[in-house]
């Protein structure tokens, strides 16, 4: 399996037991291994949704769009 699948899950693990700190660095780590995966960004700018953290998530979905 490939290790950002693998850090993936892990990313996902961190949401689910509410490690929110975790969560971020880790689906960060994921998007720096596999930058052409645009999934990992959108999930990215959900997290940051969910975390209230609105103005970012407005500048990673600016970043997505001027990488496309």
């Amino acid at each position: 399996m490939h290790k950002t699948v693998l850090m993936y899950n892990l990313y996902q693990c961190y949401l689910k037991e509410d490690m929110i700190d975790s969560a971020e660095k880790t689906i960060k780590m994921v998007i720096d291994s596999d930058e052409n995966d645009i999934e990992y960004k959108y999930d990215l700018v959900r997290f940051l949704i969910e975390e209230n953290r609105f103005e970012e998530a407005l500048e990673e979905l600016d970043n997505i769009k001027k990488h496309k």
